[in-house]
């Protein structure tokens, strides 16, 4: 935790330096993330649930949104989204932040499937429990990784996330190694993109490479790809089985690669 606070203070200070975009405070437009908050859980606790979990799973994603209007937007530290009873959002006090989204229910049922899978087990969409995704958040540790940093409205402008994570590759990939992932899903292209090319390298030799899904064994790491939690092109049953093919391909071929 502490790593990572003294990473977005470097991060922030880069910000400013560059003059990107501030609140109506002045302050810089700011994302932190990382490492979701429990309930009741300290930043002691939550570092010490993340070393001893069975799996480190982190949500590499584009830019959070806010509001449409930019002067409205705020720097934020959605790790305090779960911690608060994830019940509301900040920037929008009367939508229920879960289990109501289809972000959230895609991502909580990703999050479940790829905690649980192994070579002998395998977790189907109908199998996930019935319950309250709260509660799937609120037992499985996860991250959350919002590449561009700076919140945006609806529409996310591609352009403008490649530039950001261009210009501030060096610190996503901070990032990213001071968590030590077991799995990355790549919540959108321009995020496996930037996995295959800036943190790990294009002629990176694999131990095991398929589309969309790779597994580098010197590191414990598996990148895999998937759609963008908000799209409308896919459903999340078939979001969440297309992605665990690829994992059980894998699993076949290397049957330790999510001890």
């Amino acid at each position: 935790m502490a790593q990572l606070e003294d990473l977005f203070t470097r991060w922030e200070k880069a910000f400013v330096d560059n003059g990107e975009p501030t609140s109506s405070d002045g302050k810089p437009l700011f994302t932190r993330d990382g490492i979701m908050r429990l309930p009741g859980k300290s930043d002691a606790e939550m570092e010490e649930i993340w070393k001893t979990s069975e799996r480190h799973i982190v949500f590499l994603l584009y830019e959070q949104y806010q509001h449409v209007e930019a002067e409205k937007r705020y720097a934020e530290d959605i790790r305090e989204w779960f911690e608060i009873g994830v019940t509301k959002h900040k920037a929008n006090p009367k939508e229920q932040l879960i289990p109501n989204t289809q972000f959230f229910q895609r991502i909580g049922a990703l999050l479940y499937g790829l905690y649980h899978e192994t070579h002998t087990r395998s977790i189907n969409f109908e199998g996930i429990p019935k319950q309250n995704l709260e509660d799937i958040f609120h037992r499985i540790p996860c991250a959350f990784i919002e590449c561009k940093k700076v919140p945006n409205g609806s529409k996310a402008n591609i352009n403008e996330i490649k530039r950001y994570i261009q210009k501030y590759n060096d610190l996503l990939k901070e990032e990213i190694s001071i968590l030590k992932p077991t799995v990355v899903v790549c919540m959108g292209r321009h995020t496996h993109d930037f996995m295959m090319e800036k943190y790990f390298g294009v002629e990176y030799g694999w131990t095991f490479s398929q589309p969309e899904i790779h597994y580098d064994a010197a590191s414990g790491m598996i990148v895999l790809s998937s759609q963008h939690p908000s799209t409308r092109r896919k459903s999340r049953q078939t979001i969440y089985k297309e992605l665990l093919t690829r994992v059980r391909k894998l699993l076949a071929a290397h049957p330790d690669a999510l001890k």
